[in-house]
Order: structure tokens, then C-alpha cells, then sequence
């Protein structure tokens, strides 16, 4: 798998959170109780070794080119899951209730597995043409 929040410390979690999922929101940062030790005015910011401290400003990355993937349903029930604000983010039931889940998948049909007889020749499966059809429906 891909790690989405690549970090070696706490400031450094906040800014890949920031530059996948936007900023946090204000109310968020002003009741945060530690909150003081990473955003100053509402901005991030980091001290370095000589306690010089400055704003981190992370590059925005979008959820499509980090996920490598086009499907735009899946990007987004991830990012709505993602949201920073927990009165934002949708429930459990809710997230169950996405069309991610809930809608029709057209999957390809698979290769058909020919197996060789004791003669080495191979003749095709027969199936039913209800174990043919590529449509799947979710279970929610």
C-alpha cells in the first residue's frame, strides 16, 4: 500500500494532512489544546534547531495523482472520509451509504481456464450463461 500522510514528526503529519485535505478548519486550530504548538495566526509553522521558527506552506497534491487512479467515486468516499472537520466527515453509515458501495460494478469478465484433457487437447467449459454475466451487484 501507499502511505497517504508520510511524516517523521507531528508538524510535519499536520502539513501532509494540509496539502492533501486543505487547511483546517478555524474553529478546529482555535480549540485545538496543543494546537498552539504547530499553527500561529492559523498558519503551521515548525522551529528548527536554533528555535527559529517559520510557516510550512505545503504544496496542495490532488487525491486522483497520489492514489494513481481515475475512479472518481472512489476519490471521493476516501476524501470525504478524509475531511479534517469531524462534523463534516460522514458516519459509518452514512460512508456505507456512498455510491462507491452502493452502485452497479461492470466488472470484466475473467479469462475462461481451459483445461487440458490426458490427450494434451482442450476444449472450452461449458457454463451457464447466468455464470457469464459481468454485472455484480453490492450487497449493501
Amino acid at each position: 500500500g501507499k502511505v497517504l500522510f508520510a511524516n517523521k514528526s507531528v508538524v510535519t503529519l499536520l502539513a501532509s494532512h494540509v496539502s492533501l485535505c486543505g487547511d483546517f478548519p478555524e474553529h478546529m486550530v482555535d480549540e485545538g489544546k496543543h494546537a498552539h504548538l504547530y499553527f500561529h495566526r492559523g498558519q503551521l509553522y515548525q522551529r528548527d534547531g536554533d528555535d527559529d521558527a517559520h510557516y510550512l506552506r505545503p504544496r496542495a497534491r490532488s487525491f486522483s495523482q497520489t492514489l494513481n487512479s481515475d475512479d472518481e467515486l472512489f476519490i471521493d468516499f476516501l476524501s470525504s472520509l478524509l475531511t479534517l472537520d469531524p462534523d463534516q466527515r460522514p458516519s459509518a453509515e452514512e460512508a456505507l451509504r456512498h455510491p462507491w458501495f452502493t452502485k452497479q460494478a461492470k466488472l470484466p469478465l475473467p479469462d475462461l481456464y481451459v483445461p487440458e484433457d490426458a490427450s494434451g487437447s482442450s476444449s472450452p467449459l461449458e457454463l451457464e450463461p447466468a455464470a457469464l454475466d459481468s454485472t455484480f451487484e453490492s450487497p449493501f
